[in-house]
């Protein structure tokens, strides 16, 4: 009985042993697969295996499944679509460009002026600007010139006729015309009465007349 017992435990050992050993032949398999996969894919990354050639070596593009993860080689059929883009524009402008018809180039000469005309413009310039100025100088003299008659008739109308034309009688005929201009004609007709003859005809007849430079 004990040695039936010690034959019937010792049977099923074999094949423990059996299985232990295919498992680990199965995972040292698995663990050389994967590190082999791991070593291949570094490779791809870090570009020492090329992809493509090898792919094309071993005719991996005819596959259906691993196939289109590889560049399919092309045939003297296909058209390259950027080429015929970019051609047919230049051909068009090339043949645009021969049949239309050239023009003769029109060759431009300066209008030529004379010499004399800069110069010329220049100083007619200078001539006109130069009036301008005499004409702005001489109103503002003639305004200050007003202010100071007016001024000084205001004076002599407080004045009484017999002296104020005394005092008048030593200035010259512009200056009294001035004076007279700004007052009163009541005022300036008693001052010129108190004249002599020969003075007040003087000066009525510059006043008619209208004496240059004469402050009205």
């Amino acid at each position: 009985m004990a040695e039936e017992k010690m034959t019937g435990s010792s049977e099923p050992q074999p094949k423990k042993r059996r299985i232990v050993s295919i498992f680990k032949w199965t995972a040292f398999t698995l663990v050389i697969i994967m590190l082999a996969g791991t070593a291949f894919a570094a490779g791809v990354y870090f570009k020492i295996f090329d992809l493509q050639h090898i792919g094309k070596q071993w005719g991996l593009d005819k596959y259906p499944l691993i196939g289109q993860y590889f560049e399919q080689p092309r045939t003297n059929f296909e058209t390259v679509e950027g080429n015929t883009t970019e051609e047919e524009p230049a051909a068009m402008q090339t043949s645009s460009e021969q049949s239309m018809p050239q023009q003769p180039v029109q060759s431009q000469t300066p209008v030529q002026t004379p010499s004399g005309s800069a110069p010329n413009l220049q100083q007619n310039g200078m001539n006109q600007q130069t009036v301008l100025d005499k004409e702005k100088l001489e109103k503002a003299r003639l305004q200050e010139e007003t202010k100071r008659a007016g001024k000084l008739a205001g004076y002599y109308s407080n004045m009484k006729p017999e002296e104020a034309a005394a005092i008048m009688n030593e200035l010259d005929d512009h200056t009294v015309l001035a004076i007279l201009n700004k007052m009163e004609p009541d005022q300036a007709a008693q001052i010129l009465a108190k004249f002599s003859a020969q003075r007040a005809a003087t000066l009525t007849d510059q006043m008619f007349k209208g004496r240059p430079n004469t402050v009205l």
